[in-house]
């Protein structure tokens, strides 16, 4: 039946068969990943969550918005997972992320002929939290978590708003800060990877 369908005409029916693969295959790859994408325009309250996590690591965010607010969030949980989250308002903003993750050796194959299985010996882990109260203003945020793990957060506004991050492995990394009034921030960790 296929065949017949991608049939040409003075065609034969293995070419009908490659192309109805080819096809299937074409789809296939395009439904592999998860995508979510929100848009909020509201002048009441907005309150949204979301959490993921792989054997590498994980991550959650929440975020709550009073009076006159614009949020969009996008997340795709594919290879890696990934979230994108903007938030602006006239009123009292509140938000929260956590995002943590491991850097294995995975790629480094056992030498010995009886073991078939890979040492995924973690060679480093991080961490990083960002919680904040806004007066009013924005937050923009994106978070990555796989094979490598980053958390990049801007904020523009009056507020108070905490950070935390720590990596630790061979070397060591502690940072902690508190900001208040009027502040335009922008904080980048990442781990594994190139920058």
């Amino acid at each position: 039946m296929i065949g017949n369908f991608f049939s040409f005409p003075g065609g034969n029916m293995k070419g009908s068969y490659i192309i109805a693969g080819l096809i299937f295959l074409l789809i296939a790859g395009l439904v592999g990943a998860e995508y979510h994408a929100t848009t909020i325009t509201s002048d009441g309250s907005v309150m949204l969550s979301s959490a993921g996590s792989d054997e590498n690591g994980s991550m959650i965010s929440r975020v709550m918005a009073l009076d006159s607010a614009k949020v969009s969030r996008t997340s795709e949980n594919g290879i890696d997972i990934n979230e994108d989250l903007s938030v602006s308002g006239t009123g009292p903003v509140l938000f929260t992320e956590f995002v943590s993750g491991a850097v294995k050796n995975s790629d480094i194959q056992s030498r010995c002929s009886f073991l078939d299985e890979t040492d995924d010996k973690i060679l480093a882990e991080a961490s990083s939290v960002i919680s904040g109260i806004l007066q009013h203003g924005e937050v923009k945020s994106s978070r990555k978590v796989g094979q490598s793990f980053s958390d990049m957060m801007e904020t523009n506004g009056s507020g108070m708003v905490f950070m935390g991050s720590q990596m630790n492995g061979n070397r060591s990394m502690i940072s902690q800060g508190f900001i208040s009034g009027n502040m335009t921030i922008r904080d980048l960790l990442k781990n594994g990877g190139k920058i």
